[in-house]
C-alpha cells in the first residue's frame, strides 16, 4: 500500500529565480477587433503577461473565446497586436529567420488539397530549406509516425479530418522545431492519435524542446505539461505547474489492494481515535479502467491480429531525427525492419552500422544556406540509369500494421501514372512497369539520342545533295535592266526588280537550310524528351496517334481528313505542353521558397485542371482554324486572317487565365487560411508574393509557348498550300514567275517590314488654318450674332477644318489638276541596304464597284513613270520599284495622277483621266521594305505578348493581396482593357470638346484630362501593337522590344512593390474572403 500526499511547496521555480533563457515574451499584449467604422468590436486578448522559457511544454487552457488561438496568431505574426509587444528567440515576429526555428499545427489542418501527403511535406521541408535527402529520409519517418504511409499518395482532399491532423502534426515537426507550437492538437483525432501526440509532446520535451499546447481539453494538458496559463476574457485567471493547481490540501487518497469491510472499519476507527473524531473515511470505492486504457487495448488486439482497414494504421515510433540522442539508437537495415515490424515498446538494441548516417541524431537540421547541392543532387537523379527520381519515397510499411486494400494501390497507381505524364510527380507507385524503368536508364538515353543525331545528320546530308544536284531553274530572260521611260530617261526596269525579287523568294523557299533548322529544333526538343526519361511513352503516343489521325487525314474526305488533322495537332500540342511544363518543374525544384512557392502554383494549375482546360481550348481551337478557313480566298488572306486570330484569341484566353488564376491562387488561400501554413514558414511576404508571380508568368509563358508553336506550325502548312493562280506550292502557271498571291504573301505578311506612310505638307496650327477658324466663326456670327465659342469649341472647329483639309488633300479630282504630290521621308535605311521597295496603294472612286477599273500614273522626282492600267476600287495593288528613287536626304517623292499620262504626237504629256474623282484613304498609300525574318519577328513578337501577360499576372496579385477574387478579377480585367484600348481612346480625344464656362463643360474637361493621363500612361504598351504587326508582316524592332520590356517591367515592378508593402500590412488571420 502507498499513500500520495500533495506537497505544499511549489515543484516549480518561480519565474522571477528561472535562469532558463525565455524563448516567448509577451509584454501587456492587447489585441481588440474593430468593426468596419474602426469601432471596439471585441477585446479578445487584455495586457497579457506571458513568458515561456527554454525545454518548457507551456499549456494556453480556457474555454472557447477565451484568447488562447488570439494569442498563438499574435506570436506567430499572423496578427498585429493593438498594444503592447511579443518577443521570439529575442526578436520580433516579423523576424523571418526566427521562423525556421518554429513548428505550428493550426487548430485546423490548413492543407492544399490538391498535394498528397508526401508531397505535402516536401513543400513544406522545401520552405525551411532542407536538402533533398534530409527531406526524404525525414518524409518517410514522419509518414511512418502518424500512420500513413500506405495513403502517402493520396490527395489530401481525400482524407479524413483526422488523417488530415496527422499530417499537418508531421508539417509542424518537419524542420525538427526548437519551439513547437500546437493549437488544439488531438481536434479529429480517435483515442490513439490522441495518446500518440501526448507521447510526442512528452519525447519532444525530454529532449529540450520549448512546446505551447493550446487546448480547452483539460485532461490533455494536464498529462503533459510543466506548467500552464489559464485564460478567460483574454485575461490570465490562473498561472502555475500542474502540482500547484491541481493538488487538493485538504484530503489524503490511500490506494491498496482489495480490502474487506471489517477492515475498512478498522480503519475508520483508527482515523476516528486519532483525530478525536473529527475526521473519517468519507467514501471507499473500487477504482475503475478507463475508457482510453480500454479502447487502446480493443485496437492494439486489432492489430496485432493484422485486420485490414482503409483508415489510418497504427503508428511507428517517434520520428528518430526528433529523437534525444539516448532514445535514438541508430537502426539501419534489417535490423530497421525488424524494428518497425516490432509491437515491442521498446527500443531494439542493435550494434553499430557500417553504413553511414544521414543526419546526427539528436540534433537540429542544419539549414541550407545554398541550393548548388541540392541542384546537382536532381541532376544527377535525372541523368542516373536508376529507377529513381528526385525525392522518390523509400517507404517502410510494417506489414502488420499497414494493410492496402488492392483497389486503392489500384487508385494511387493510376492517379500517380496521370500525373507523371501532365505534372512531373517527383513521387510514383513502387510498382513502376518495365517500360518505364527502361526509358528512365542511361543506356536507353544514350542510344536513343544517337540514334536520333544519327535521323538528323542523314536528313541534313540527302537535303544537301538533293539541293546540289538538283537542275537550276532557268529565271534568266531577255528582260533588259534598264529601260526608257516617257522622257527618254533610262530608270531601272520594275520588271526586272519585281523578278529578282522572286527570285530571292523562291531560292529561301527551296533552300535546305530551312529544312535543316526545323529538323535541328524537332531533334534538340526528342533529346529533351528522352534525358526526362519520356522516350518511350511519347513514342508510343504518337505511333498511336499517327496510326489514328494520319489515316483520316490522307484518305478520308473532307470531313474525315479535317478530323485526322485536328487529332494529330491537339496530340502533338499536349504532347509539347507536357514537355514544358516537365522542364519547368525541374528547374524549379531546389529547395528556395521563391521556386517552391512558384512550382505549387504550377501544381495547383495542373491538379486543379485549370491550365488543362485552356491548353485543351488552345490546341483544339489552333487546329480547327487552318481547316476552317476558306480555300477559294487568296492565300494571303487565309494566312493573315489565321495569323491575326490565333495569336490574338491565344492571348486573350491566356491573358483571361492570367487574371482569375492569379486572383484565386492567392485571395483563395487567404479565405481558405492555408496561407497561415506557408507564412509561418521562413518565408517573407515579398517572396510569397514573387513566388506566386513567377509561378503564374512562367504558366502563362508555357501556355503561349503552346499557343506561338501551334501558330507558327500552322502557319507554315499553310504557306506550302498553294497559293491564287498556282499549279503547286510556289510554281505559277506557265509563262509567269510567280502569282501576285504568293508575291503578297511572301513579301507583305510572312515578312518583317518596315513601312512609312506619307507625310501631310500642313499642320493643323499652321496660320492658314488660323484664317480659315476665324472665317468659320465669323459666318457662324453671320447666322448667330451672340456666337462667341469657348476654347474648347475652337479646338473642335479646328480639328474639323484640319480633317476637310486632309480629305480635300488626298482626293484627285481630273477636272482640275489631275494630281496629288505625296513625300515619304526617313528612307535613309532603305537607301543603305540598297533593297527594293514595296509600294502599295488603295484607292477609292465611284463606290468601288468591282467592275470598274481606273488607270493610275506614277511620276516620281527623278523622271521615273509607272503607268497602272487595271486597277481595281476599294482593295489594295503593289508593285515594286527601286531604292535608287530616293535621294540623298532620305526622301521618295511622287506624284499621282488620276488618269493614264502620256505623250501626245508632239511630245507634250496628256492625261486621259478617268471619269470620277478618286480618294486615296489614310492607309491606302504605304511604302515598305524588308529589313528582317518572319521567324524572327514572330520570335519578338511572342516575346512582348509574355511581358504583357507577365504585367497583367502582376495586377491580379497585386489586387489580391488586399481584394476578394471577384473584386480582383474586375480590377484586373479592368486595366487590362484600358491597355488594349489605349491606343482609340487616344485617337478620339482630338475630338472632344472641352468647356471650363459650364458644370457641363467642366465634367467633360475632367474627363479629357482623365482620359488623356490614363491613356497616355499605357501609350507604350498599347503602341507596340504585336498581334496587328504579326498579321501585317511589320517588324517590331529589338529597339522596340527592349524599350516595351522595359517599360512594362517598370510597371511589373511598381506593382511587385505595391503588393509586398500591402501583404506586410494585412493581417493575414482575420482575412473574411468578402
Amino acid at each position: 500500500m502507498s499513500v500520495a500526499t500533495p506537497e505544499q511547496s511549489s515543484t516549480a521555480q518561480n519565474a522571477s529565480t528561472d535562469t532558463r533563457r525565455p524563448v516567448v515574451a509577451c509584454q501587456q499584449l492587447t489585441k481588440t477587433f474593430k468593426d468596419f467604422w474602426m469601432r471596439d468590436r471585441a477585446r479578445a486578448v487584455d495586457k497579457l503577461d506571458l513568458v515561456v522559457r527554454e525545454k518548457e511544454i507551456f499549456g494556453l487552457l480556457g474555454p472557447n473565446g477565451s484568447g488562447k488561438s488570439t494569442t498563438i496568431k499574435l506570436i506567430l505574426g499572423l496578427l498585429k497586436p493593438t498594444s503592447g509587444r511579443v518577443m521570439v528567440f529575442d526578436k520580433p515576429t516579423t523576424h523571418v529567420e526566427t521562423k525556421s526555428r518554429i513548428g505550428y499545427l493550426p487548430e485546423e489542418s490548413y492543407l492544399y488539397p490538391f498535394l498528397n501527403a508526401r508531397e505535402t511535406l516536401d513543400y513544406y521541408g522545401k520552405l525551411f530549406r532542407l536538402d533533398a535527402k534530409t527531406r526524404s529520409n525525414r518524409i518517410d519517418e514522419l509518414l511512418e509516425m502518424v500512420g500513413l504511409t500506405h495513403a502517402q499518395f493520396r490527395p489530401v482532399r481525400e482524407y479524413s479530418k483526422g488523417m488530415q491532423r496527422r499530417i499537418g502534426i508531421a508539417q509542424a515537426l518537419i524542420n525538427d522545431p526548437d519551439l513547437l507550437i500546437l493549437d488544439e492538437p488531438t481536434t479529429g483525432l480517435d483515442p490513439i492519435g490522441t495518446r500518440q501526440v501526448k507521447d510526442l509532446i512528452l519525447e519532444l520535451g525530454r529532449r529540450g524542446k520549448s512546446i505551447i499546447l493550446s487546448s480547452h481539453l483539460l485532461t490533455d494538458v494536464e498529462d503533459v505539461v510543466d506548467r500552464m496559463v489559464i485564460l478567460y476574457g483574454g485575461k490570465i485567471r490562473g498561472e502555475g505547474t500542474c502540482e500547484e493547481l491541481l493538488s487538493s490540501k485538504e484530503r489524503t487518497t490511500i490506494e491498496t489492494d482489495e480490502l474487506d469491510d471489517a477492515t475498512i472499519a478498522e480503519i475508520d476507527e483508527v482515523i476516528r481515535r486519532r483525530s478525536s473524531g473529527g475526521k473519517s473515511i468519507l467514501s471507499v470505492s473500487s477504482p475503475r479502467q478507463r475508457l482510453e486504457e480500454l479502447f487502446l487495448g480493443i485496437v492494439e488486439k486489432a492489430q496485432a491480429d493484422r485486420m485490414s482497414t482503409s483508415g489510418v494504421t497504427k503508428g511507428g515510433e517517434t520520428a528518430s531525427f526528433l529523437k534525444s540522442a539516448a532514445a535514438a539508437a541508430p537502426v539501419v537495415g534489417d535490423e530497421l525492419i525488424e524494428s518497425l515490424l516490432s509491437n515491442s515498446d521498446e527500443t531494439t538494441d542493435t550494434p553499430e552500422q557500417e553504413a553511414p548516417q544521414s543526419e546526427s541524431v539528436g540534433e537540429p537540421a542544419p539549414m541550407v544556406e545554398s541550393t548548388e547541392e541540392t541542384d546537382s543532387e536532381l541532376i544527377s537523379e535525372l541523368l542516373n540509369d536508376s529507377d529513381e527520381v528526385v525525392d522518390e519515397p523509400v517507404t517502410h510499411t510494417p506489414e502488420a500494421s499497414a494493410p492496402t486494400e488492392p483497389e486503392h494501390k489500384s487508385a494511387e497507381y493510376d492517379e500517380s501514372v496521370i500525373d507523371s505524364l501532365l505534372d512531373g510527380s517527383d513521387e510514383e507507385p513502387e510498382n513502376k512497369g518495365a517500360i518505364d524503368r527502361h526509358q528512365r536508364g542511361r543506356p536507353f538515353k544514350i542510344v536513343a539520342t544517337v540514334v536520333v543525331l544519327l535521323g538528323l545528320l542523314t536528313y541534313a546530308g540527302f537535303s544537301i545533295v538533293s539541293s546540289t544536284t538538283a537542275e537550276n531553274a532557268d529565271w534568266v530572260s531577255d528582260i533588259p535592266e534598264m529601260l526608257e521611260d516617257q522622257n527618254g530617261n533610262l530608270i531601272p526596269n520594275p520588271i526586272a526588280q519585281r523578278n529578282e525579287q522572286l527570285r530571292s523568294i523562291l531560292d529561301v523557299s527551296q533552300s535546305p537550310i530551312n529544312g535543316v533548322i526545323s529538323v535541328s529544333l524537332i531533334t534538340a526538343f526528342l533529346i529533351i524528351i528522352i534525358w526526362l526519361g519520356l522516350g518511350l511513352t511519347y513514342v508510343g503516343t504518337i505511333t498511336l496517334v499517327a496510326l489514328i489521325g494520319w489515316p483520316l487525314y490522307s484518305l478520308g474526305g473532307p470531313g474525315w481528313s479535317g478530323l485526322g488533322f485536328v487529332i494529330i495537332g491537339v496530340t502533338l500540342l499536349m504532347l509539347t505542353f507536357t514537355v514544358l511544363l516537365r522542364g519547368l518543374r525541374l528547374a524549379l525544384s531546389n529547395a528556395h521558397p521563391i521556386t517552391t512557392i512558384a512550382r505549387n502554383v504550377l501544381a495547383e494549375a495542373i491538379r486543379m485542371k485549370i491550365s488543362l482546360v485552356f491548353i485543351l481550348l488552345l490546341a483544339v481551337m489552333l487546329s480547327i482554324m487552318p481547316i476552317m478557313l476558306d480555300a477559294d480566298q487568296p492565300l494571303r488572306y487565309r494566312v493573315q486572317g489565321f495569323l491575326q486570330w490565333s495569336t490574338g484569341m491565344s492571348f486573350w484566353l491566356i491573358a483571361l487565365l492570367v487574371v482569375f488564376f492569379s486572383a484565386a491562387t492567392v485571395s483563395y488561400e487567404q479565405r481558405e487560411k492555408v496561407i497561415w501554413q506557408t507564412m509561418t514558414k521562413p518565408v517573407a511576404a515579398w517572396q510569397y508574393i514573387l513566388g506566386k508571380w513567377l509561378g503564374v508568368t512562367l504558366l502563362s509563358g508555357m501556355l503561349l509557348a503552346v499557343a506561338g508553336l501551334g501558330t507558327f506550325q500552322f502557319t507554315e502548312y499553310l504557306r506550302s498550300q498553294k497559293a491564287l493562280g498556282e499549279v503547286a506550292p510556289y510554281q505559277a502557271s506557265e509563262g509567269r514567275m510567280m502569282t501576285e498571291d504568293r508575291m503578297i504573301l511572301e513579301t507583305q505578311v510572312l515578312s518583317a517590314r518596315k513601312s512609312v506612310n506619307p507625310v501631310l505638307p500642313f499642320h493643323p496650327m499652321d496660320a492658314e488654318f488660323d484664317a480659315a477658324l476665324e472665317a468659320e466663326i465669323a459666318q457662324e456670327r453671320q447666322l448667330q450674332t451672340d456666337f462667341n465659342p469657348t476654347p474648347g469649341m475652337k479646338a473642335g472647329m479646328r480639328m474639323k477644318i484640319f480633317e476637310e483639309a486632309v480629305s480635300d488633300y488626298r482626293s484627285i479630282d481630273p477636272r482640275y489638276e489631275g494630281y496629288a504630290t505625296f513625300s515619304f521621308t526617313g528612307l535613309e535605311e532603305a537607301k543603305r541596304l540598297g533593297q527594293p521597295l514595296t509600294l502599295r496603294y488603295k484607292i477609292n472612286a465611284e463606290g468601288n464597284r468591282p467592275d470598274i477599273f481606273y488607270a493610275v500614273t506614277f511620276v516620281f522626282e527623278s523622271g521615273a513613270i509607272f503607268p497602272r492600267k487595271q486597277t481595281g476600287l476599294g482593295f489594295s495593288h503593289t508593285f515594286t520599284i527601286d531604292s535608287a528613287l530616293i535621294n540623298n536626304r532620305g526622301e521618295l517623292n511622287m506624284q499621282i495622277y488620276n488618269g493614264e499620262l502620256g505623250l501626245d504626237r508632239d511630245d507634250s504629256f496628256s492625261l486621259r483621266p478617268n471619269p470620277g474623282t478618286m480618294t486615296i484613304p489614310p492607309d491606302g498609300l504605304e511604302v515598305s521594305y524588308q529589313v528582317g525574318s518572319y521567324a524572327g519577328n514572330f520570335v519578338r513578337i511572342m516575346t512582348v505578348l509574355w511581358i504583357k501577360l507577365a504585367l497583367l499576372a502582376m495586377i491580379s496579385v497585386w489586387a489580391a493581396s488586399f481584394a476578394s477574387f471577384p473584386v480582383a478579377c474586375l480590377m484586373s480585367i479592368a486595366v487590362f482593357l484600358i491597355g488594349e484600348s489605349a491606343g482609340f481612346v487616344q485617337s478620339a480625344l482630338p475630338a472632344w470638346q472641352m468647356d471650363t464656362e459650364s458644370v457641363v463643360g467642366v465634367f467633360r474637361t475632367l474627363i479629357y484630362h482623365f482620359a488623356d493621363t490614363v491613356s497616355g500612361f499605357f501609350s507604350i504598351y498599347h503602341e507596340l501593337k504585336p498581334t496587328q504587326r504579326i498579321a501585317e508582316g511589320r517588324l517590331l524592332g529589338w529597339g522596340q522590344v527592349s524599350s516595351g520590356v522595359l517599360v512594362l517591367s517598370l510597371a511589373t515592378g511598381v506593382f511587385y512593390f505595391l503588393s509586398v508593402y500591402i501583404f506586410r500590412k494585412r493581417q493575414l488571420a482575420i482575412y473574411s474572403g468578402q
